[in-house]
C-alpha cells in the first residue's frame, strides 16, 4: 500500500492550469527523482505533497500517521534566531524526547546549535533548513532542488 497517494490531482493558478489530472503513488522505501523545465510545477507539486497546498481537485491520500517534511527550494528570508531554534521548528505536535531529536540532529549535520541563523552563508543555512526537514524522521522527505546555495 502507497504511505501517499495523489488521484486526479488538478491545479491551476488562475486560467493557467499547472497539473492535470496527476496520479502518484509513493511507497515505504521509494526515492523518486522529479524532473522537468523551470515553471512545469515540480515545487508545486511538493507542496501539494507535503500539505502547504490544496489541489483544485482529486484526492490526496496519507497512510495513518505518515509524516512528511519539505526542504524548501529557496532560503526564507525572514527567518531568524538560533541554529537550534529554527531546527525545533521541524519537530511535528506530540514528538517524544525532542530535545534529544534536536541534538542528534545538531550532532548529524555538525551544527552549532548558538550561531545565529541570519548570519550563516546561504550554504549553512540550507543545511540548517535540511535538519529543519529530517528532525522528526519524516516517513516522505521532499528535496526541493537540493543543491542550491551549496557552499
Amino acid at each position: 500500500m502507497a504511505v501517499l497517494n495523489l488521484q486526479n490531482i488538478s491545479l491551476a493558478f488562475g486560467s493557467f492550469p499547472l497539473l492535470d489530472c496527476i496520479n502518484i503513488q509513493i511507497h515505504e522505501g521509494e526515492k523518486i527523482s522529479l524532473l522537468g523545465r523551470n515553471g512545469t510545477g515540480k515545487s508545486t507539486l511538493m507542496r501539494l505533497m507535503n500539505g502547504d497546498l490544496e489541489p483544485d481537485s482529486g484526492r490526496i491520500i496519507r497512510d495513518k500517521g505518515v509524516k512528511t517534511a519539505l526542504l524548501p527550494q529557496d532560503v526564507p528570508l525572514n527567518l531568524k534566531g538560533s541554529i537550534q531554534s529554527v531546527i525545533a521548528q521541524g519537530i511535528t505536535p506530540g514528538s517524544e524526547s525532542p530535545e534529544q531529536q534536536i541534538k542528534r540532529t545538531l550532532s548529524i549535520l555538525e551544527l552549532d546549535p548558538n550561531l545565529l541563523f541570519e548570519n550563516l552563508s546561504a550554504g549553512m543555512k540550507r543545511r540548517v533548513l535540511l535538519g529543519r526537514s529530517i528532525v522528526s524522521n519524516p516517513d516522505v522527505l521532499l528535496l526541493d532542488e537540493p543543491t542550491n546555495h551549496l557552499d
